[in-house]
C-alpha cells in the first residue's frame, strides 16, 4: 500500500470570484487515505470556502498553489468532473430541488459516475438504494421525496449521509454537518431523560416554533419533539399534574391546528385557535370568541412588533 497522500494542498490561495477579496492566504494539507481531518475556525475564515474550492465551485478563483488528489491536478477538472473522480462535498445549508425525487437524482447521479456507454440496470440500483437506506435505518419511503424540499435540518443531513452511502467517494467533504441539529436533546430522549422548549418573545411567537423544529431537525421524532414541548416540560418543572396533557382533573387547554405536527413538524405554526379555562381565543389574535367576544387587552408591554429590527429585513 502506497504512503502518498490522497489529497495534497500546498499553498493554495483562492478568493471570491470577480471580486479582490482573498479568502485563502496559502493552505497547505495533506490527508491520507482512511485519515479524518477536522478543519476548525471562526466564522469567516475560510472553512466553506476551502471544501467548496475542492469540489470547484464557481463563485470561487484560485489565484497560486496547488491541490493534488490520486496523484492528479483537480484544479484544472471541473466540478462534474472532480465528483466523478470520487470527491464529494456535503454541503452545510442543501438546496432543495421541487418535483426531482431523491430516487432519481441518486439514479442519476450514480449514472454519470458509470464509464461511457455503460448503463446503470434500474434493478441493481434499486436493490444498492433498499440496501443504503437499510444500513441508515431510514424509510424507503424517503427515496420518493422531492430532493430536501419541505426537508428539517435533519433530514437534509441525513440526505446528504444516503448520497455518499450510495456514490462511495474517495474523499467527503463535510461542511458543518452539525448544523440544524440538536444531537445532546436527542441523546437524552433515546435516554429516557426529560428535555424542555424554552424561547423569548420573538415577532409574532415564531420563537417557540423554531426551537420545536430544532429539535426535530436534530433528530427526534416529531412526538418526542412534541412531547418535548408539553409533557416533558411539565414535569421537568414539576407541574405535571396540572399541565401539559390532556386527562381528567387538569387544566384542559387546548391547541386547534389546521395541520397535523405529527406528519410535519412544521405545522405547529397553523394555531387557528386556543381554549383555556373553558374559554375560546383566536389563535392569531388571541381576540376571546366564546362564551363571550371581547378583544385582547392590550398591556403596556404588548408592542406589534420589536422595538428593534435586528435580523428583520424591511
Amino acid at each position: 500500500m502506497s504512503d502518498a497522500p490522497i489529497l495534497k494542498i500546498k499553498g493554495l490561495r483562492a478568493k471570491v470570484a470577480e471580486e479582490d477579496i482573498e479568502i485563502l492566504h496559502g493552505v497547505d494539507l495533506e490527508i491520507g487515505k482512511g485519515e479524518i481531518h477536522a478543519i476548525m475556525g471562526p466564522n469567516g475564515s475560510g472553512k466553506s470556502t476551502l471544501a467548496k474550492v475542492l469540489a470547484g465551485h464557481p463563485a470561487y478563483e484560485v489565484t497560486d498553489g496547488t491541490v493534488t488528489f490520486r496523484g492528479e491536478d483537480i484544479l484544472v477538472k471541473e466540478a462534474h468532473e472532480r465528483s466523478r473522480a470520487g470527491i464529494f462535498l456535503a454541503f452545510q445549508y442543501p438546496v432543495e430541488i421541487p418535483g426531482v425525487s431523491i430516487a432519481n437524482f441518486l439514479r442519476t447521479a450514480v449514472q454519470s459516475h458509470l464509464p461511457e456507454g455503460e448503463e446503470l440496470d434500474i434493478f441493481d440500483f434499486t436493490d444498492m438504494l433498499v440496501e443504503r437506506m437499510e444500513l441508515l435505518e431510514m424509510d424507503p419511503s424517503f427515496a420518493e421525496r422531492y430532493v430536501n424540499a419541505g426537508f428539517s435540518g435533519g433530514e437534509k443531513k441525513r440526505n446528504e449521509i444516503l448520497q455518499m452511502a450510495v456514490l462511495k467517494p474517495s474523499l467527503a467533504l463535510m461542511d458543518e454537518t452539525d448544523s440544524g441539529l440538536d444531537i445532546d436533546a436527542l441523546k437524552v430522549v433515546a435516554a429516557g431523560g426529560r428535555i424542555g422548549v424554552g424561547s423569548h418573545g420573538q415577532l409574532q411567537g415564531l420563537g417557540y416554533h423554531w426551537e420545536v423544529w430544532a429539535m426535530q431537525s436534530g433528530g427526534l421524532s416529531n412526538l418526542d419533539a412534541l412531547r418535548a414541548a408539553t409533557i416533558l416540560g411539565a414535569e421537568a418543572i414539576g407541574l405535571d399534574k396540572d399541565l401539559g396533557s390532556i386527562e381528567a382533573g387538569k387544566l384542559a387547554d387546548l391547541v386547534i391546528m389546521s395541520g397535523n405536527p405529527l406528519e410535519n413538524i412544521r405545522n405547529t405554526n397553523t394555531i387557528t385557535h386556543v381554549m383555556m379555562n373553558g374559554r375560546l381565543f383566536e389563535g392569531d389574535t388571541l381576540n376571546e370568541i366564546w362564551p363571550r367576544q371581547r378583544p385582547l387587552e392590550r398591556k403596556g408591554w404588548v408592542v406589534p412588533e420589536p422595538a428593534t429590527t435586528a435580523g428583520i429585513r424591511r
